[in-house]
């Protein structure tokens, strides 16, 4: 990260209220910032949002907006307003709102990135809601929240000098209520252990510093329709190590209700769902299928291949490939020192050299080549683990970052979470500084207890959800959370159909 600005985070798990006690509440606006608004063919709309940009507490010279067109039929002229505001054109190649981003990014003249849709009027105190996280930490997304709510009876005159909160400027019987809020009440404002925290980011209201969301490689550009591109980035945000911080006060307020052209909405989102099953891995976005090959696997595992004989490391990763919840890539490497042995690379060249999910002698190192895989496994085993073992290893290292197994006299399996490994690096500390870490003795290998009796739910099934927050109840307040999230989730269900 650049050493001329802020640190990368140090707190366990994603506590972000760790880091209050070292200055984000003492903030003193002092960096410059970019707000990135990508814009299509609305400028009755984008002149409310610019109103309300206009109305920010943070130092009018001290940020800018970048507005990006994407390639609207009548081009947008720079509009009329004393904010500082550059205009950039991108070619009209359909749904380009990921593209619009990286555009935006890249044309910003600032370190600090904010990400505004071009229907979102934010409230006054938004862009300092943002920007205080990005002068204390380099890797932080910050993550808004909005409300949906009919804006057409206004005019820019009347947001521009409005005073106070804009809530009443709107009907309350025509304001759908934060998306997002169930989620917090979930995950205690973020701050549990969940590994899907990332799914309460919203595209229209985030923050970045630009170095960071390079870092995640930015929007992926190959969403071309509706949904989806929003939360396959948080999620590299996250799994790359990403503080993820909400900031109820970063609000706006969405130009439209939810249940407008809601039909279309959800029938993009729901074509939307297979892709994110192939680029994030957790059950709750993919379903068990054994045999299957995703773009993203959700175990990287590292063979050391020692002394062992050729044949056995080839049935090592013949074990480890049939394993029914294997979902992985295997990379075969020397022990540290060595090199690997011509007669192991001969024989799994021959036997899965056909199979793109075996690397052998592999010249990046794991982290690097599969940046994105929540888990990383290391093995120095034989004969080593059995079919099914996965399972196993996912109940052993629970909600910690790493446990490593140990049996007989110099076999062990370590299993990893990413996300700790990257916070790591990037901060020169060990995994123990971000979460919980055990080491187990066992006189035999971990093995699988039997096949699940029935497949897990899919991705988007309400029974799914319901079923792994029923898990995580253990105590009182635990169970009060679940019955508060079910409620909130269950209004929410409600009032998208009004």
């Amino acid at each position: 990260m650049d050493s001329t600005g802020p640190s990368p985070n140090v707190v366990r798990y994603n506590d972000w209220r760790e880091a209050l006690s070292r200055g984000a509440s003492k903030f003193k606006p002092s960096a410059p910032l970019s707000v990135v608004v990508p814009y299509y063919e609305a400028p009755s709309v984008l002149a409310l949002t610019l109103a309300a940009l206009e109305r920010q507490t943070y130092p009018r010279e001290l940020f800018e907006v970048v507005m990006v067109d994407d390639g609207s039929s009548t081009p947008l002229d720079t509009p009329l307003t004393d904010l500082e505001v550059a205009v950039v054109r991108q070619d009209d190649r359909g749904f380009g709102l990921a593209r619009a981003r990286n555009t935006g990014a890249r044309a910003a003249s600032y370190e600090i990135l904010i990400f505004l849709d071009c229907d979102m009027m934010p409230e006054a105190g938004y862009l300092s809601a943002h920007a205080r996280w990005h002068h204390l930490v380099s890797d932080a997304l910050t993550l808004g929240m909005h409300s949906y709510t009919d804006a057409r009876h206004l005019s820019p005159e009347a947001v521009r000098t409005h005073r106070g909160p804009l809530g009443p400027l709107f009907q309350s019987d025509m304001i759908d209520p934060p998306w997002n809020r169930r989620h917090l009440i979930r995950t205690q404002d973020l701050t549990t252990r969940h590994d899907d925290l990332f799914r309460m980011v919203q595209g229209g209201n985030f923050g970045i510093r630009k170095e960071f969301y390079q870092v995640i490689g930015g929007t992926d550009e190959s969403f071309t329709s509706y949904g989806g591109e929003d939360t396959e980035m948080a999620y590299r945000a996250y799994v790359r190590g990403g503080l993820l911080v909400p900031l109820p006060e970063a609000f706006a307020w969405h130009q439209g209700r939810w249940a407008e052209n809601r039909q279309a909405k959800e029938e993009a989102l729901a074509a939307q769902r297979e892709r994110l099953a192939s680029l994030i891995p957790l059950p709750e976005f993919r379903s068990f299928s054994p045999g299957r090959t995703y773009a993203v696997p959700r175990h990287i595992v590292t063979v050391e291949a020692g002394d062992h004989q050729p044949h056995q490391v080839a049935e090592q990763v013949q074990s480890l490939l049939a394993d029914p919840e294997g979902d992985l890539a295997i990379r075969i490497e020397p022990s540290e020192g060595r090199v690997l042995d011509e007669g192991v690379v001969s024989l799994v060249n021959t036997r899965f050299g056909s199979d793109p999910r075996v690397l052998v002698a592999p010249t990046e190192a794991a982290l690097d080549e599969f940046p994105v895989s929540p888990f990383q496994v290391r093995l120095a085993t034989a004969p080593g683990l059995a079919g099914g073992a996965f399972h196993e290893l996912q109940r052993r290292v629970a909600d910690r970052v790493a446990v490593t197994i140990r049996w007989g006299s110099s076999n062990y399996a370590t299993i990893e979470r990413t996300w700790a490994l990257h916070r790591a690096r990037r901060t020169g500390r060990l995994v123990d500084a971000f979460g919980d870490v055990a080491t187990m003795r066992l006189r035999i290998a971990p093995r699988a207890r039997g096949k699940r009796p029935w497949h897990w739910p899919r991705h988007g099934s309400d029974i799914h959800r319901v079923l792994e927050e029923l898990r995580r109840v253990r105590d009182v307040r635990s169970g009060w959370r679940f019955l508060r999230w079910l409620g909130a989730a269950a209004r929410w269900r409600l009032g998208k159909r009004t």
